[in-house]
């Protein structure tokens, strides 16, 4: 078995929600809670060959996150 593949291209887009907060840690640091609501992958068409035959590995789309 042979595998090939191209570079992998990727641009991901992501929506989230800031919700104000601002905790003082005891080092010094700052934590900010954040809410990650969705992201999008614009990039298509990775090119995977296996044996000579060519696959898509297609990863765009809309993706929930938690």
């Amino acid at each position: 078995m042979y595998g090939d593949a191209d570079a992998m291209k990727s641009f991901v887009g992501r929506l989230g929600v800031n919700i104000g907060l601002n905790h003082e840690l005891a080092d010094g640091g700052v934590f900010q809670p954040y809410l990650k609501l969705v992201a999008h992958e614009f990039a298509k068409d990775n090119v995977v060959h296996v044996n000579g035959e060519r696959f898509s590995n297609d990863l765009s789309g809309l993706r929930y996150a938690f």
